[in-house]
């Protein structure tokens, strides 16, 4: 059985439009997408959805599906009154950072595929009794930016493909509508190796597995287990508005389009 919580938060709350960050998931719920389009490209926003819903639509994602993304990115724009900047940033490309999430229920296996600084925390939960205490510590440490009380929470699997603070601080390779871009060091970026991670999930007991965009990456990774208890924690879009703009205002989380999504499986 498998359960699925997702909410995005943009930059600017009162300008939701201008979110640049994309999530989906496929009907089947055993592919899980969610993209983040670079704030300095042309129409970055419109890329991620782009790439969202081509690796839900048959994962992973492979060069024939990204041409699909680019030719359904392309076609979404009407070109003939454009004015010569506007066609120059289109020629340019647009940039954004992918993770994607696998599962095959039946054997209890997942795999992972990420380009870009988004990323999939796996994370073995506490059984629901033990999860309530942990809901209720870090319902709260809201207060105070801190939960002191999650042992009985989530406990870190892995991170994948960053899985520090530090690692944020580095520029990112992204998937690009130039697809010549795309290749770094004589290597397309999808078929290089480093883009996957694999495993097996308990059987009899839950997993989450928590994809995010870079912003919320950095600030979870910097203290782990106590922010997995919030984020855990969370059931509504208000209650994930609530936690973003509260540690955006405390200082601990980077004002940037913040998107979770959690799949729990087990």
């Amino acid at each position: 059985m498998r359960r699925v919580r997702a909410w995005s938060v943009p930059k600017e709350p009162e300008v939701p439009s201008e979110n640049e960050d994309a999530f989906a998931a496929n009907a089947a719920a055993t592919a899980f997408a969610v993209c983040d389009g670079a704030t300095e490209s042309f129409a970055s926003g419109r890329w991620a959805r782009a790439l969202a819903a081509a690796f839900v639509s048959h994962a992973p994602l492979d060069r024939a599906l990204l041409a699909g993304a680019r030719a359904t990115y392309e076609q979404s724009f009407d070109m003939r009154r454009w004015p010569p900047y506007r066609r120059n940033a289109y020629r340019r490309g647009s940039y954004a950072a992918l993770v994607g999430l696998m599962l095959w229920p039946k054997e209890h296996l997942y795999a992972i595929q990420a380009i870009g600084d988004s990323i999939c925390v796996v994370a073995e939960v506490a059984p629901e009794g033990a999860a309530e205490g942990a809901s209720a510590a870090a319902a709260d440490s809201a207060g105070n930016g801190a939960a002191d009380g999650a042992g009985a929470g989530p406990t870190l699997v892995r991170a994948f493909p960053l899985s520090s603070p530090a690692q944020f601080e580095r520029r990112p390779v992204l998937l690009s509508t130039a697809d010549h871009t795309n290749v770094v060091d004589g290597v397309h970026l999808l078929d290089q190796s480093g883009i996957w991670t694999v495993g097996r999930y308990a059987a009899h007991a839950r997993t989450a597995f928590c994809l995010m965009t870079d912003a919320l990456g950095a600030w979870l990774l910097g203290e782990t287990e106590a922010r997995l208890a919030r984020l855990q924690a969370i059931e509504s879009e208000t209650a994930f508005a609530d936690l973003v703009i509260e540690e955006r205002a405390a200082g601990r989380l980077r004002r940037d389009d913040t998107t979770l999504m959690i799949v729990e499986a087990g």
